[in-house]
């Protein structure tokens, strides 16, 4: 696998070089760039497989230079020092990241997702990760399913049911999606977007709540007709939650 490294610390490439040719054997570095501009240079006469890019750059950072690309046909795994916010919109975007300094257990784990990316012949697509920077809050959640990479808006999603390393998703429009990632990861990410744990299967956006039953156990219907899980221990908690969700 054919890799450039970008970063304006000689420290930061150094440190990846050795992690490199000590556990990758069979990575091949093809160029390092100190810039954006240096990297555009590099990338016109070389094909690289993967890049390492960090972020913050002077003069043009990660995201300006992932921009000004025409066309991306490489993997891309951003390292950065970068606050928690910009984590967070990596994790709902489905790009991988390195945080410095790096760990090596992380980088192989990071290169490794990679290949498989490869092999299965999956080109990125880094719009949702733009527009996911630049907006207050992420807006758009993206996830593979067994035939297809979905951008969902997160304000599209009426629940989320889980069962063990699954989680089906049911979207307005009558559209359900089945994804490998388990609900307690979509809880992390989800939780601070008005979405409540109610059940250890269940994941609800309190904004298609429809009403709450008691009859013959406890569940709630969502907006679709939809069912979600409501636990005995979740009750009154999430009575609370929906009660002030409602006064706001």
């Amino acid at each position: 696998m054919k890799i450039i490294i970008i970063d304006d610390e000689p420290k930061a490439i150094e440190t990846l070089e050795l992690i490199i040719s000590e556990f990758c054997s069979n990575i091949h570095i093809i160029g390092t760039a100190n810039s954006a501009e240096k990297a555009r240079e590099l990338l016109i006469s070389n094909k690289p497989d993967l890049i390492f890019l960090d972020i913050e750059m002077p003069a043009e950072n990660g995201f300006d230079f992932l921009k000004s690309l025409q066309n991306i046909d490489f993997q891309i795994i951003f390292v950065t020092a970068y606050n928690q916010y910009a984590i967070q919109a990596f994790k709902f975007s489905a790009i991988d990241y390195l945080l410095k300094p790096v760990k090596i257990p992380e980088f192989i784990n990071a290169v490794n997702r990679v290949k498989t990316i490869i092999q299965q012949k999956q080109m990125p697509d880094f719009r949702a990760l733009i527009e996911n920077i630049q907006s207050q809050k992420p807006v758009k959640i993206v996830v593979n399913t067994s035939d297809s990479r979905e951008y969902i808006n997160i304000a599209d999603i009426i629940h989320i049911e889980g069962d063990t390393n699954y989680s089906k998703f049911y979207l307005t429009g009558k559209r359900t999606l089945l994804v490998s990632k388990t609900l307690k990861e979509f809880e992390e990410m989800l939780v601070n977007h008005g979405f409540y744990r109610t059940h250890k299967s269940s994941l609800v956006n309190l904004n298609f709540v429809k009403r709450i039953i008691t009859k013959d156990g406890l569940s709630i219907e969502m907006s679709d007709n939809s069912i979600a899980m409501l636990s005995r221990r979740s009750k009154d908690d999430f009575l609370k939650v929906m009660d002030n969700f409602v006064k706001k």
